[in-house]
């Protein structure tokens, strides 16, 4: 990956971006190096790590780009491509399980549900979480979930910030997305992903929308 690369990718990261872009731009970074010593090895793993967060957030961009113009087709290569960053990470897997559903395909949502909880298990012997399970049932059935079923639901927003600082703006998204993260580790809460709150302006909106306070 060269510096102009970086430029790409980081500039993306920020936003917006086309789905199509962000998939270009999260190609493995720093490949055919060879490091000739330990601390070359450490820095180019640290590198890696960076570009690759780099390239979730672009990705995810893209996603929400997509989703704004209600076009979740357009938006699933680029969540297939943010999986395979980290087959680990259940936000990815929630977020396909999402947009499958957006697309009226309940048989793939649940297919990508036993695609994470296999994975989960071979990989780290463990089950799904609270959220990936709760979002499971509620695309299995049409129907409402039992009142003692029912959970806290919880959006983060973006903070606010100077619009014309693109630095301040990506980090009032990493900070969202961190906390977001942080929030999907309780079981008493389900916490609505970012590329899906991101699709609405303001927590007003969302509000409305969702019928809540």
């Amino acid at each position: 990956m060269t510096e102009s690369d970086l430029t790409h990718l980081l500039r993306a990261a920020r936003g917006p971006v086309d789905p199509e872009r962000a998939i270009a731009l999260s190609a493995p970074p720093l490949q055919g190096i060879e490091p000739d010593s330990d601390t070359a090895e450490d820095w180019l793993r640290a590198e890696r790590a960076q570009c690759r967060i780099l390239a979730e957030r672009a990705l995810e961009r893209g996603i929400e780009g997509a989703l704004q113009r209600d076009e979740p087709a357009r938006a699933l290569p680029a969540a297939r491509r943010l999986r395979g960053l980290d087959p680990l990470r259940e936000q990815s897997h929630r977020l396909l399980m999402q947009l499958h559903a957006a697309r009226g395909d309940r048989a793939m949502a649940m297919a990508q549900y036993r695609s994470c909880r296999d994975t989960l298990r071979r990989e780290l012997d463990l089950a799904p979480s609270p959220e990936t399970e709760a979002l499971m049932r509620s695309l299995a059935s049409p129907e409402m979930p039992p009142r003692d079923d029912y959970r806290i639901s919880i959006a983060v927003m973006a903070f606010a910030h100077a619009e014309d600082d693109p630095d301040a703006q990506f980090l009032a998204e990493g900070i969202a997305e961190d906390i977001t993260t942080e929030l999907s580790r309780h079981r008493d809460f389900l916490v609505m992903a970012r590329p899906t709150s991101a699709r609405f302006a303001s927590g007003g909106a969302l509000a409305r929308d969702l019928g809540v306070r």
